[in-house]
């Protein structure tokens, strides 16, 4: 009776081993079915010889991204468009020489009048080094301005209502600066996925928190 041979009850589905964080590595994290949750930083740092397959993100500009990402895109451009609202990107995908030298500058930038230490501080809350950027897998776009102004304008009020429904996240949220070490961006969208990101819109939380 097969109801009573144990080699018919079903087996309980094994858990999800944890990620191990010690050794976490974003490289090996795009290269799977998980890549749009890569979770790129100072302290998980990107391969340096990493190359995303990358296209345009909308054929008018020069702009790339990781190809999966562009085209994600480019279904929220048109969508914004047909509701009267372009989202004109401003950069998306940057290599690890590009990043190296904004970097830098930003850094020169600040050394006047105050240690390296404390322009170190002040540059890394803005611009990550070469390396610790989701840029450099090409996973983000900015759109129209790396301005503050950028949160009062009809494109960034769209893009808080919409952009889950297209995949992308507002990366870097004002009441998550201590979290994520970076100021408040509301021009810098990254792709995780649409079902991951209406996720994280729903319960109000940024990458680091919904994938640790």
């Amino acid at each position: 009776n097969p109801e009573e041979n144990p080699s018919e009850t079903p087996e309980e589905p094994e858990e999800k081993p944890a990620t191990n964080w010690e050794k976490y590595d974003p490289s090996d994290v795009l290269k799977g079915e998980n890549w749009a949750l890569a979770l790129i930083s100072k302290k998980y740092p990107l391969d340096r010889n990493y190359l995303p397959s990358t296209s345009h993100v909308i054929e008018s500009s020069k702009v790339t991204a990781d190809e999966r990402v562009a085209e994600n895109y480019r279904k929220m451009y048109e969508a914004a468009k047909a509701d009267g609202v372009i989202l004109t990107p401003y950069s998306g995908y940057c290599s690890f020489q590009a990043q190296k030298t904004i970097y830098n500058n930003k850094l020169q930038s600040f050394l006047t009048g105050m240690s390296e230490e404390e322009a170190k501080a002040k540059t890394e809350m803005r611009i990550e080094p070469a390396g610790c950027s989701e840029n450099g897998a090409g996973l983000a776009v900015d759109i129209v301005s790396a301005s503050t102004g950028f949160a009062s304008t009809p494109e960034f009020e769209w893009l808080m209502k919409n952009a889950h429904h297209y995949g992308f996240i507002l990366r870097y949220p004002e009441d998550k600066t201590e979290i994520t070490g970076i100021n408040y961006e509301p021009w810098h969208y990254r792709y995780v996925g649409i079902e991951h990101a209406k996720a994280m819109n729903e319960r109000g939380v940024c990458l680091e928190e919904y994938v640790k």
